[in-house]
């Protein structure tokens, strides 16, 4: 069912937004996912060059925001760079069977399902990449995620394609998601502390987990 179509009884249908990392699974997937695409001795040379970058960045003053996607884009242009889409993919179909879900959120999930509701996952990870997680356990209608930056060859290029879906980013993309919809019913949001804030304060019942 989408925003303004008739759910039960005429009305229009609820959305639910549920983040993805350490809301609806129980720890963060991004590194597990690069882990999987690009080995861990790959993995630990970038956190290195990423960490000095954001050291850099102090020294310069730069803000906190930029900061994040400055260390996000310095892991991405040393571990994805160059690597296809189909690659990217299969890496998150490799390490899906290992993710530790939060059970009582999947049944949230679930409820919602059946209430007939939108479901949305709104992430900081990449979206290709929470698509193929999200696939078998948590399925949503949509999925408002990070995304990355191509060469027009399928291939990546390490950049992102767009805002850091993080904080008042995030907020800000599934904020103009509601409003270009038809009639909402209820609205629901479930996130953590303090990165969901913003992206909860959209929502009629929100729930901080």
């Amino acid at each position: 069912m989408r925003p303004g179509a008739e759910g039960p009884g005429g009305e229009p249908p609820g959305v639910a937004v549920f983040d993805f990392d350490a809301t609806l699974t129980r720890r963060d997937t991004l590194m597990g996912w690069l882990v999987a695409l690009a080995g861990r001795r790959r993995v630990a040379g970038a956190l290195t060059a990423a960490v000095a970058g954001t050291i850099a960045d102090l020294g310069r003053g730069r803000a906190r925001a930029d900061q994040r996607t400055r260390f996000k884009e310095t892991l991405f242009c040393h571990l994805i760079a160059g690597t296809s889409e189909a690659e990217a993919a299969a890496a998150a179909e490799r390490m899906r069977p290992g993710l530790r879900w939060r059970d009582d959120m999947l049944a949230a999930f679930q409820d919602h399902r059946r209430a007939g509701d939108v479901l949305v996952i709104a992430t900081g990870s990449p979206r290709l990449v929470v698509e193929r997680l999200a696939a078998e356990r948590c399925a949503p209608d949509l999925v408002i995620g990070t995304e990355l930056e191509t060469d027009g060859h399928g291939r990546l290029t390490g950049r992102l394609a767009g805002p850091n879906c993080v904080r008042e980013d995030k907020a800000q993309r599934v904020g103009d998601w509601l409003a270009a919809q038809g009639p909402i019913g209820r609205s629901y949001g479930y996130g953590n502390h303090p990165h969901d804030r913003p992206m909860l304060a959209l929502v009629d019942h929100p729930r901080v987990v």
